[in-house]
């Protein structure tokens, strides 16, 4: 095991063989350098070899070049022809391992996608999305924290009530092209939980496309009729809000599925402190008796200093709900 150290040092100089050996002759001529004493001493040797490489007969005016020096002259010559042929080879090597390897994740990523329409096709089949919620939401809340380069960490918290065995949920994320392309859930560190360790939740993805991503939650064990659970979704979206910066506004758009109205709802959007005083957030859309948005401070560990808005619903239909979030680009921070 002491030696693991020295086999990843040659993997890697293998790997890189051709950069390795270019890093190592600009050092080596920087030393020579340094020691020689400076370009000025390096022509200096470099003519006294050249000057003693020759004889030359005064008489008959006759130049030749020493046999030694003709030796050394060919021994280097085959060594330049060994290393153009090692780096061409080196060369190859990378392009068949380059094909390879976009072979090999094209084939993934067909398989993927075939798995992901297997299994939505089976769950529409067992599911059907198009009847009623078998559930109602007694309690909902989003919270938004939206970093000064618009990153956004977001969390997702539901609590069901199950009206019949209440086995799975489809879930959507996903973002306005303006943001980060992410290609993979585990892109956006997406992560899903139970309120319990006796009640676990996993998920199928069903559609992945580089701005929206839906998966399929399976409870275990289902949830029985009258039964309640809380379930906690986590990502977070790189510069997911950026449309701020290209285009000023931001529309967010939150769907509720529930066959009672929803006794309370909150929406929580906590800017960072600089780009908090830019911002303003408004209902958009459809409107209920009671609703509200105000001004709050953020409560979330770690992100003291953070303000925004929360919105407030009782008793809310099961619907769509919509908040217009602009930004006073005029006094925009640098860094946004």
């Amino acid at each position: 095991m002491e030696f693991t150290w020295w086999g990843d040092l040659k993997g890697r100089v293998g790997r890189h063989r051709f950069v390795t050996g270019f890093l190592l002759l600009v050092v080596g001529v920087g030393a020579a350098g340094r020691f020689l004493g400076g370009v000025q001493r390096i022509r200096d040797l470099l003519s006294w070899l050249m000057l003693g490489a020759v004889t030359v007969d005064p008489p008959g005016a006759k130049v030749a070049i020493k046999g030694g020096y003709v030796v050394g002259a060919l021994f280097f010559l085959v060594l330049a022809v060994l290393f153009v042929g090692f780096a061409l080879q080196w060369r190859y090597d990378l392009r068949a391992l380059r094909t390879t390897i976009e072979r090999r994740g094209k084939t993934v990523e067909k398989t993927f996608e075939k798995m992901m329409l297997a299994a939505s096709q089976v769950l529409d089949q067992l599911y059907p999305t198009a009847r009623r919620p078998q559930k109602n939401l007694l309690s909902v809340r989003r919270t938004y924290l939206v970093a000064e380069n618009l990153d956004t960490t977001v969390k997702r918290e539901d609590e069901y009530q199950a009206i019949t065995d209440l086995h799975i949920e489809h879930i959507r994320v996903g973002a306005e092209p303006a943001a980060v392309a992410c290609e993979f859930l585990d892109d956006i560190d997406f992560k899903v939980r139970a309120d319990s360790a006796a009640n676990r939740v996993v998920y199928i993805p069903t559609k992945n496309t580089p701005y929206e991503k839906s998966v399929v939650l399976f409870f275990l064990p289902h949830i029985s009729p009258g039964e309640k659970r809380k379930i906690v979704i986590t990502y977070k979206w790189p510069r997911m809000l950026r449309q701020l910066e290209t285009k000023g506004f931001e529309l967010g758009q939150h769907t509720f599925k529930s066959q009672n109205p929803i006794p309370e709802v909150e929406i929580r959007l906590f800017f960072a402190p600089r780009l908090r005083r830019r911002i303003l957030v408004q209902i958009h859309g459809a409107r209920i008796d009671g609703d509200s948005i105000v001004p709050a401070d953020c409560d979330v560990p770690g992100y003291a200093g953070w303000g925004g808005w929360s919105y407030n619903l009782k008793d809310a239909p099961g619907g769509t709900y919509r908040l217009r979030i602009e930004l006073d680009r005029e006094n925009q921070p640098s860094s946004v």
